[in-house]
């Protein structure tokens, strides 16, 4: 039988959530089934984009650095490959990772030498790293409880330290005008992996309703545009992967310019609240 999701709505920050079936767990399916079955070759594809995802690391650490004015201890969650990690590493932090996959973790080590502790999001390890930033990227979609989640992150993170997140931007405008002017269904539902719901509103008002303190947002690159010119991704894996290298060459193309432009341009697609992702960079005040 096929599960039908219950979608419902944070009432005080707005974000949606689906109510999962008794019995399921998603640790079951990051520990064992994604590198295994759901996605099999998303690490060596990963390696092949290494170019560009270490540009795009760079300037992710580099706007936490001018913020904080230092350099130090990143912790990533959700480390997968241990590709973030890389780039930080070089950047000369101090790196440590928490991923629940046997395959990615073994990933890691073996072609970069990181380790990568086994868990998911575990308090015990926050407090032991105590790190200056924390990278949460692509990760609190999957989480169930997310306000929890945070307030975890808030709890054991050291006055000052920084946080970066990155969700996927869902239920957007852009997605609407696709559902009601090209008749596509809500393709960005996948209850099997995405717990959580989030735009720039209900994602900003959860951070600061746990406590945390915006210092900037940002989008990225709105891939329903592409949709919209007709070249449409939407159940199409050859399309998207042509999208996805389009989208690649125009933001190297821009960074290897000026960086600014780029991040200029996405904060003003997250002011507009388009954009695939919300990137959120936030501080636990002193």
């Amino acid at each position: 039988m096929n599960y039908k999701p219950a979608l419902n709505i944070d009432q005080k920050c707005g974000f949606r959530y689906v109510s999962q079936p008794e019995g399921s767990s998603y640790r079951d399916i990051y520990e064992t089934d994604f590198y295994e079955r759901e996605k099999p070759d998303y690490l060596s594809k990963s390696e092949l984009e290494t170019v560009y995802w270490t540009l795009l690391w760079e300037q992710r650490l580099t706007r936490v650095e001018n913020c904080s004015g230092k350099r130090g201890l990143v912790l990533d969650i959700g480390a997968g490959g241990g590709f973030f990690l890389k780039t930080a590493r070089s950047c000369k932090w101090f790196i440590s990772g928490i991923e629940p996959s046997r395959i990615a973790r073994k990933f890691a080590q073996e072609k970069f030498d990181i380790h990568l502790d086994k868990g998911f999001l575990e308090e015990e390890l926050i407090r032991i790293f105590s790190p200056d930033f924390i990278n949460l990227c692509l990760v609190l979609e999957h989480m169930e409880d997310p306000r929890k989640i945070l307030g975890i992150l808030f709890k054991e993170m050291k006055p000052e330290a920084m946080l970066w997140i990155e969700v996927p931007n869902d239920f957007s405008s852009l997605q609407k005008v696709i559902t009601n002017q090209l008749g596509k269904t809500q393709w960005w539902i996948v209850p099997k992996h995405h717990v959580n719901y989030f735009d720039f509103n209900s994602l900003g008002k959860l951070l600061e309703d746990v406590g945390f303190l915006e210092i900037d947002r940002m989008g990225s690159y709105p891939m329903e545009l592409f949709a919209l010119m007709r070249k449409d991704y939407i159940g199409d894996d050859e399309v998207g992967a042509e999208i996805h290298e389009m989208r690649m060459k125009m933001e190297m193309n821009i960074i290897n310019e000026d960086p600014n432009i780029l991040l200029n341009m996405y904060r003003s697609f997250a002011r507009a609240g388009i954009g695939r992702t919300c990137n959120f960079l936030v501080q636990k005040p002193k």
